[in-house]
């Protein structure tokens, strides 16, 4: 089982099933599926996919974690996982593992996408992993500050679903 990890200010709790409507709530608006979800209204069928994914990434503690305030207040989600299809192929991204973001624009300009994405840094190096990727929307101003502040390091570029990607690697070490 994921374990639960906490930072000063935030808890990071393994998704459940029960996360679903929160996970749906987030993922729908308007800040948030821009870029993450390339503007697209994810039905209820699909959120039920992406905590399907995380699920089958349980073996090997890797998945989605629900960020929490220590109030218990529900700010997003983060996740490290296999890079997903539409990366597979691209070279210095096939076979790594990916990380994911989405915060709630209500917590935006706080730190804690920053905070949690290197909870999620330090739970991979405790898993012996090296190397984490991550692709970003060209556009997306604010995630490429969060990746740089994390301490990742652009690499490449690639044409994605609907934005150039902008490619990152933070490596241990």
């Amino acid at each position: 089982m994921k374990p639960v990890l906490q930072t000063p200010r935030l808890i990071l709790k393994p998704t459940v099933a029960g996360d679903q409507t929160r996970i749906a709530c987030l993922l729908r608006l308007p800040e948030v599926r821009r870029y993450l979800c390339d503007d697209l209204v994810f039905l209820n069928e699909r959120i039920s996919d992406i905590l399907a994914n995380s699920d089958a990434h349980e073996p090997r503690d890797l998945g989605l974690w629900a960020i929490e305030a220590m109030d218990g207040t529900f700010l997003g989600i983060v996740g490290i996982h296999d890079v997903s299809e539409v990366f597979a192929n691209v070279e210095g991204m096939a076979g790594e593992v990916d990380v994911v973001v989405a915060l709630d624009p209500a917590a935006f300009g706080r730190g804690y996408a920053v905070e949690a994405l290197t909870a999620m840094i330090n739970h991979a190096v405790a898993l012996g992993r090296r190397h984490l990727v991550g692709a970003v929307d060209a556009p997306n101003v604010a995630s490429h500050r969060m990746m740089e502040r994390a301490g990742f390091v652009r690499f490449g570029e690639c044409d994605g679903p609907c934005h150039r990607q902008v490619l990152y690697r933070w490596t241990h070490g």
